[in-house]
């Protein structure tokens, strides 16, 4: 017979359902119900999700006009790319300015 018996107790390596993910952390606070923050949201989503993704998002922020959010570009490249991104809520134009590093992103940003 190829199969053994079955284990008796949980596998010390696996961790408990309730530990494999931390919650989700707050990072912008949008009010989706405004057309613009809507579209702001949809934007950063698309370029973020899917196998097609362009970005991964390092930090975000909600100014007034506008979603900043610090991005590593994942496209294969041989050095990454890094940039502050700007979404704006009224027109809903992205907004580009390249960084040499992640931190440089991030301190743009607080910035």
């Amino acid at each position: 017979m190829c199969f053994g018996p079955l284990a008796t107790s949980a596998s010390s390596r696996r961790r408990p359902p309730s530990l494999r993910k931390s919650p989700p952390r707050i990072a912008a606070l949008l009010q989706i119900d405004k057309p613009g923050e809507r579209q702001a949201m949809d934007t950063l989503q698309h370029y973020t999700t899917g196998q097609r993704r362009i970005w991964k998002v390092l930090a975000m922020r909600r100014d007034a006009g506008a979603l900043r959010v610090a991005v590593e570009w994942s496209r294969r490249r041989a050095a990454p790319w890094f940039a502050l991104v700007s979404i704006g809520f009224s027109d809903g134009v992205v907004d580009c300015r390249f960084m040499n590093s992640g931190q440089a992103a991030r301190a743009a940003l607080l910035s």
